[in-house]
């Protein structure tokens, strides 16, 4: 991710992001690949109640109190309620990224066609057909040029003839 990317998120996902990248990663390791300084994510955070944590290595909420040992269990559920969030949010953008890709796939024509290369000797035959047809089949390959007009329609043909047997 890069800084732009960074600064887009929501200040609630940067942390979120931060968080998991630490489960593998330095703070300044992390602050040095998005290219934004580890004062600049303190200032941020500290505006918004988070605070870095060197025992747990992860920003967590201010106003946990440590008691003794660890963390109480209320403290434990509300830290474990905002990691939820945290991730729902995550799985709505993921989502919502998937849903793009989806379209932008079927716009290019990537919806999932299984041309068959034929082997064998080619003729040439003359056909006609209707102009609409002619038309919209002109587009099809243009979409999917990455086959050859001959394999688009002998897989038709084939197609339609076990379908009709």
């Amino acid at each position: 991710m890069n800084k732009e990317e960074f600064n887009k998120l929501g200040v609630m996902d940067q942390i979120d992001f931060i968080n998991i990248e630490l489960e593998e990663k330095s703070l300044t390791k992390i602050s040095e690949e998005i290219k934004v300084s580890r004062k600049t994510l303190r200032n941020r955070f500290d505006k918004f109640g988070y605070v870095y944590d060197k025992r747990s290595n992860k920003y967590i909420i201010k106003s946990i109190e440590q008691d003794g040992g660890g963390l109480n269990n209320t403290i434990n559920t509300n830290v474990l309620f905002e990691k939820i969030k945290g991730l729902e949010r995550q799985m709505k953008a993921l989502e919502g990224e998937v849903n793009k890709l989806k379209i932008e796939s079927k716009e290019i024509g990537f919806n999932e066609i299984d041309i068959r290369v034929l082997e064998g000797e080619t003729v040439s035959r003359c056909y006609r057909l209707n102009k609409e047809v002619q038309k919209e089949f002109s587009k099809f390959c243009k979409r999917n040029s990455s086959y050859k007009v001959q394999d688009i329609l002998g897989t038709a043909l084939v197609e339609f003839m076990e379908k009709y047997k």
